[in-house]
């Protein structure tokens, strides 16, 4: 590791709060979340051909808040976290109490699925669906390519953290110290 106090290529700043969820790299790109709901897309690549330093460049910036501050759970977990679909270029996120889903590569917003029930979870891109729990023991299930609503299905307790989930269970925690994990199969939520 370079000594960073002598190494720093570029620093950025949003304007809009502060990173306070992790920075995403993929293809080439990487993906920013303000505490405060906008998304940022850098395209990461040399200056000049003979630069050794990768400098971001601003490619599109997407948030459309109410003013209500960062976008938080009722635990204080900062939901806006995107996921990303690999196979597609696009990501999903919560905004203002919103399901997103942008062209990860232009920024364009794709749909929207607006809830009347509070989010508790960031969104989970997973198998062609995204995933997101509510703050009324609810995880919602959301067609991927239409926004629509598949499935809603009761949860034993409000999740507190992000979903996670491997190729056979989906996991959640709760605030008070809960885990609770859900056989999804191959073929879920039809």
């Amino acid at each position: 590791l370079n000594d960073p106090t002598s190494s720093i290529s570029q620093t950025i700043d949003s304007g809009k709060g502060n990173f306070r969820q992790p920075l995403r790299i993929i293809r080439n790109f990487l993906y920013a979340t303000a505490s405060e709901g906008p998304i940022f897309c850098y395209a990461l690549g040399a200056d000049s051909e003979s630069s050794q330093y990768f400098k971001p460049k601003l490619i599109w910036r997407y948030g459309q808040t109410k003013g209500r501050g960062e976008q938080t759970n009722s635990q204080g977990l900062l939901i806006n976290e995107p996921s990303f679909d690999l196979h597609k270029p696009r990501c999903f996120f919560i905004n203002d109490n919103d399901i997103i889903s942008l062209s990860s590569l232009s920024g364009q917003l794709l749909w929207r699925y607006q809830s009347p029930l509070r989010f508790s979870t960031p969104a989970l891109y997973w198998n062609g669906n995204v995933l997101a729990a509510t703050e009324k023991q609810t995880l919602l299930v959301i067609d991927s390519e239409s926004g629509q609503l598949k499935k809603e299905y009761p949860l034993p307790f409000v999740p507190s953290c992000p979903l996670t989930i491997d190729d056979k269970y989906l996991y959640l925690g709760g605030s008070q110290g809960e885990i609770a994990c859900f056989e999804i199969g191959s073929t879920p939520f039809e």
